[in-house]
């Protein structure tokens, strides 16, 4: 039984899409940012737009690409409502140039909508205009904006490698750190130009600072929609090409999982507009240790060649998921006749008061 604010709703969209569909209309200066607008560049993609109208179930997105764009079969999005938090959903890629975001409800107001690894087209002045609508049930159109934006293409950057990553603070899992990154740039960046600095998936930022070591300066920082990348904006002091610079970003947090990490890369860009100077790849990686525990044992007995019951105590830095295991290692010298594992209390973590 659906309720009467839920009928009325859809008995709005029924009547609307009779009629023409309501206007999406672009929010902010830059209404469609990529995050480069380098020809043959793959970059993540950012739609602002207001909703005019409530779709209260079996809503969908969906967005469409200009030709000659050709968009990877693997979609990723990201959707933040007025100003709350980006979260991330799944999304369907229905033509060569068309993804589809299905959701529970779309609601009046101000959307962000972030779709991952966009390779731009090559050989192309300019983009034609991007399209966005909303659907009830995937077939009655309610709002639509065909002319959306468009952008210019610019020549693809220069890439190297050679940048490190060095962490300066804690190691281990879901801990706190900051990094820092040196480097040598090609083309010198001048007063006001920007760095986006991007970390494996698995990273992420609380209330990120980047610090420019040479200069002894902080830059304006943002955090992008995937919590792993930060541009530090607007740096108050040039950056020559050919010298050794260090820049550490403070606030970053370790991922849930120990090993090894590749794929650090930084961007460089005039001012904060989206055309990519130069990007320069890190090559050795970064390793991330395990959580550290405190582990205690009881024995019912310490006679020898005696069968006994060992009570272990460990308290846990991180909380071990419901459906994952946790391996206790007993020395070769022990011997099993019929082994069993009984859990006295709930896996938590150690804040939680876990013994």
């Amino acid at each position: 039984m659906i309720s009467f604010k839920t009928f009325f709703a859809l008995i709005t969209i029924l009547i609307s899409s009779l009629s023409n569909a309501a206007y999406i209309e672009p929010r902010t200066s830059t209404p469609l940012r990529p995050f480069s607008i380098n020809e043959d560049y793959v970059t993540d993609y950012s739609f602002r737009f207001h909703i005019p109208t409530l779709i209260p179930t079996r809503a969908s997105f969906e967005v469409e690409f200009p030709l000659p764009y050709q968009i990877p079969s693997t979609c990723g999005s990201y959707i933040k409502f007025t100003d709350g938090q980006f979260e991330r959903f799944s999304c369907e890629k229905i033509s060569a140039t068309q993804y589809v975001v299905n959701l529970d409800q779309i609601q009046i107001g101000d959307y962000e909508l972030v779709f991952e690894n966009i390779k731009n087209p090559l050989g192309y002045p300019a983009s034609s205009n991007f399209k966005i609508r909303t659907y009830f049930n995937r077939e009655i159109l309610v709002d639509s904006n065909d002319y959306f934006d468009s952008i210019p293409f610019y020549s693809t950057p220069v890439i190297s490698s050679g940048a490190t990553v060095k962490n300066l603070g804690y190691t281990n899992v879901n801990l706190g750190s900051k990094f820092e990154w040196t480097f040598t740039l090609k083309k010198s960046l001048a007063k006001g130009d920007s760095i986006k600095f991007n970390f494996p998936q698995g990273f992420s930022f609380v209330a990120p600072a980047c610090f420019h070591k040479e200069s002894g300066s902080y830059a304006v920082t943002e955090t992008l929609f995937n919590s792993r990348m930060v541009i530090c904006q607007n740096f108050a002091f040039p950056l020559e090409a050919n010298v050794t610079q260090t820049v550490t970003i403070i606030g970053v947090v370790n991922p849930d999982h120990s090993g090894f990490y590749r794929g650090f890369f930084l961007e460089t860009m005039q001012d904060t507009f989206p055309n990519i100077y130069e990007v320069v790849n890190v090559l050795p990686p970064v390793k991330i240790d395990t959580g550290a525990l405190t582990m205690a044992i009881t024995s019912e007995s310490l006679l020898r060649y005696v069968n006994t019951t060992h009570i272990i105590d460990i308290v846990f830095d991180d909380e071990v998921p419901s459906n994952n295991e946790v391996w206790i290692k007993i020395p070769s010298d022990f011997r099993y006749l019929a082994p069993n594992c009984t859990l006295l209390r709930p896996l938590q973590p150690l804040q939680a008061g876990n013994r």
